[in-house]
C-alpha cells in the first residue's frame, strides 16, 4: 500500500499484499466506524490472509474502543447467520460485544462441535474479561455455563483456568461442578482453587508493589511460585 493512501479503498484493491496490508494499518488506525466492512471482507474475501487480517483488525477495534450500543447491535447482525468454521479467528471480534448479547453468542461457541472454534471462543471470552469494560455479570455467567453440563471438556478446562485467573472468588461452587467434566478440567481446577484460596491469605502473595510516577496508582506484580 502506497505511503499516506487511504487503507479503506486499499482494501478494495485487486492486489492481495495491499488488501492485507491496508487491513493491518486499520487494525491500529482503525474506529468503529470501519467494522462493516472489515467484518464483511473477514466473511468474504477471495484470499485466506486477507480474511485473517481483516478478522484480526476488526477484534482490535472492538476491543480497543468501548462499542455503543448501535455497534455492538450491528456486530451481532453482521455475523449472525455467519459459519465461524469459515474463519474461527473472527470470533475474536465477540470480546468487544460486552453485552448479553455477546455473552449469549460466546457461550453458543462455546458449544460448537469444532474444536478450533470453541478455543477462539474461549479466547474472547479471556480477552473480554480484561477489558475495563467488561460486563460486570461475566464471572456469574461463567459460572452458569460451568453449572450447565452442556460444554464440552476442554471449554470447561479454559473457562476453569480463567476463573482461577481473574481471582472470581464467588465461582468455586462452579469450579467443582465443571471439574467433573473430565481430567483435564479436574486438572485445571485445582490449580484455579489453590489460586483462589491464596487470593484470600495475603501472606500468601508474593510480588513487587509498582507506582506510576504521579502516585496515584499502585499494583501488586504476583509472582507465580
Amino acid at each position: 500500500m502506497a505511503e499516506g493512501a487511504d487503507p479503506r479503498e486499499a482494501l478494495g484493491s485487486t492486489d492481495v499484499a495491499e488488501r492485507t496490508a491496508a487491513a493491518r494499518e486499520l487494525a491500529t488506525a482503525g474506529t468503529p466506524a470501519d467494522l462493516e466492512l472489515l467484518l464483511g471482507l473477514a466473511q468474504t474475501d477471495k484470499s485466506p490472509s486477507v480474511k485473517l487480517y481483516c478478522a484480526a483488525a476488526a477484534s482490535e477495534i472492538a476491543t480497543r474502543d468501548v462499542l455503543d450500543a448501535g455497534r455492538r447491535q450491528q456486530v451481532l447482525d453482521t455475523l449472525r447467520a455467519w459459519d465461524p468454521g469459515t474463519n474461527p479467528s473472527l470470533v475474536l471480534v465477540f470480546a468487544g460485544v460486552t453485552d448479553a448479547g455477546g455473552l449469549k453468542r460466546l457461550g453458543l461457541l462455546l458449544r460448537d462441535p469444532r474444536r478450533d472454534v470453541r478455543t477462539a471462543a474461549a479466547t474472547a471470552v479471556r480477552r473480554m474479561a480484561s477489558l475495563p469494560q467488561a460486563p460486570k455479570g461475566l464471572a456469574s455467567e461463567v459460572g452458569g455455563w460451568l453449572r450447565s453440563g452442556k460444554y464440552p471438556a476442554d471449554a470447561v478446562a479454559e473457562l476453569i483456568r480463567l476463573a482461577g485467573e481473574q481471582g472470581w472468588v464467588s465461582q468455586q461452587e462452579a469450579i467443582r461442578v465443571g471439574a467433573k467434566t473430565g481430567r483435564a478440567a479436574a486438572e485445571a481446577a485445582d490449580q484455579a482453587l489453590e489460586w483462589l484460596a491464596a487470593r484470600q491469605d495475603p501472606t500468601s502473595w508474593d510480588g513487587t508493589w509498582m507506582t506510576t510516577d504521579d502516585g496515584k496508582a499502585e499494583w501488586l506484580y504476583i509472582l507465580d511460585r
